[in-house]
Formats: structure tokens, C-alpha cells, sequence
């Protein structure tokens, strides 16, 4: 049984950390979307992340953590949000297990996702450290001044609001950007492949005799955020790269 403090501290590290996208749960075109408007209240997150917030099912799901990887979590929290992670650990102490166990995941999560953009994307990734300090701090105001700000210190923390929603909107900018990099793939995949159409079709009735009538065979739908990634997947009736999978067949000399 958690006592009125630490109850207080789980809900703002929970609100505080469910601020920050985690990979792979929805597209970056949902979060940019009529959905995720700026938010005036709640965590003070600034809004453009609700889209991406993972569910209980998602964290429950993960493979359990080894102590190698809570701790390789824990180095980057400590770096990023020292704050929140002194009030974690406090927490994870004092938690039930089960409870304490999802927190973990959550963190790590979160942990996976922002890591994963280092190579893939590192302007995005500095938006997203940039995001994560700022949170801290702005956690760390209002967990320290409890019986009301200064005048100074509500200056100091509308700064840091400002220094938030900025961050919010400019990295809202950047999924756009994404998003368009992946419609001009998209298109370019599609102009391609109507340039092979009639080997699309033979490949694809070659494809057809070879497996016979199968009623519950469904192709897999592409997500418009993954536009032209088929190009990469075997067995997908895509010739992105100029080349048919059985291109001496199909290349007008008969062979």
C-alpha cells in the first residue's frame, strides 16, 4: 500500500513519462493529426504526442528486462532526467512488484524508441532529448515548489513551457517532413511499377497456378506511413528497383 506521497510521485512520473512517443505503436502520420492537438491542460506535455502513447497491452507484452538493459535505461535516464529518475527509483522501491514491473517496461519503452532514432533520424532524436530535459525540468518545478511559485519562479516556469511547446512544434514539422519523404517514395514506387506492369502481371499469375485456390490467403494492406517499403519485402508484386524478379524473362528478348 502506497502511502499519499508516493502515490503523488507515480502519477506525475507516469503522466510526465507517458509524454514521450514510443516506437512502433502508431504511425508518425497519426501523430501529426486532427487527433493530437496541443493539449492545455493534463502533464504539461505541450501536446503533439497523444497519438503515440503506448497502451497497457503494448507494455505488458514486451519480453521481460534483464538487469544488463534496466540498467543501460537507467545510465540514459540519469543523463537526460535526472529528476524523474531519482523520484523512479525511490518509487520502484516502495511499488508492488507487478506494478513496479510495468513502470520498468514503460521507461524502456520509451528508452528503445528515443534510441532508435539516433541513426534514423537525428534531428528528430535531438528533438526528442531536447523534449526529455525539458519535461524534467519542468517535473522538477513543480514537484519542488508545492506551496506556490515566485513571481521569478512562474517566469522561469512559463520558459519552460515555451521551451516545450516550441519543441513540440518543431518536431510535429519534422514528421511532416517524413511524411512527404514517404509520399515522393511512394509515388516514385508507383511510377516504376506501372512501368512493369505487364510482368507484374505474369509474375503475379505465375504466383497465382503455383499456389492453387486459397480462400483465406489475404495480402497484407501497406500502411501509408511504410509507402514503398514493399520494394524491399520478397514476393510483392513491386519492381520499385527497375528490375522484375525473373528479369531475363521479361526483357523483351524472349528469354
Amino acid at each position: 500500500m502506497m502511502n499519499p506521497l508516493s502515490k503523488r510521485l507515480s502519477t506525475l512520473l507516469l503522466a510526465a513519462a507517458c509524454a514521450v512517443p514510443v516506437a512502433g505503436m502508431t504511425s508518425s502520420a497519426r501523430a501529426d493529426g486532427p487527433a493530437t492537438r496541443p493539449s492545455h491542460g493534463g502533464s504539461g506535455s505541450g501536446g503533439g504526442d497523444r497519438g503515440m502513447r503506448s497502451s497497457r497491452k503494448d507494455i505488458n507484452s514486451r519480453a521481460p528486462l534483464t538487469p544488463e538493459q534496466w540498467n543501460d535505461v537507467l545510465a540514459f535516464m540519469r543523463e537526460h532526467s535526472a529528476r524523474r529518475t531519482d523520484d523512479l527509483e525511490k518509487l520502484l522501491t516502495t511499488s508492488e512488484e507487478k506494478r513496479a514491473a510495468f513502470m520498468k517496461q514503460l521507461v524502456a519503452a520509451q528508452y528503445d524508441y528515443v534510441t532508435s532514432l539516433k541513426n534514423e533520424d537525428s534531428e528528430l532524436y535531438e528533438l526528442q532529448i531536447n523534449k526529455i530535459e525539458t519535461q524534467d525540468a519542468i517535473y522538477g518545478m513543480l514537484r519542488d515548489t508545492k506551496g506556490g511559485m515566485s513571481d521569478s519562479q512562474k517566469k522561469e516556469f512559463r520558459e519552460l513551457v515555451v521551451k516545450l511547446v516550441d519543441v513540440n512544434l518543431s518536431e510535429r514539422q519534422r514528421r511532416i517532413v517524413r511524411a512527404r519523404e514517404s509520399l515522393v517514395r511512394a509515388q516514385t514506387t508507383l511510377e516504376e511499377d506501372r512501368k512493369h506492369k505487364d510482368a507484374m502481371v505474369e509474375d503475379r499469375m505465375d504466383q497465382l497456378l503455383r499456389e492453387g485456390a486459397r480462400p483465406f490467403k489475404l495480402d497484407r494492406p501497406e500502411s501509408p506511413t511504410d509507402a514503398g517499403a514493399a520494394a524491399n519485402k520478397p514476393g510483392v508484386e513491386t519492381f520499385a528497383d527497375g528490375v522484375a524478379p525473373d528479369a531475363k524473362r521479361h526483357d523483351g528478348n524472349g528469354k
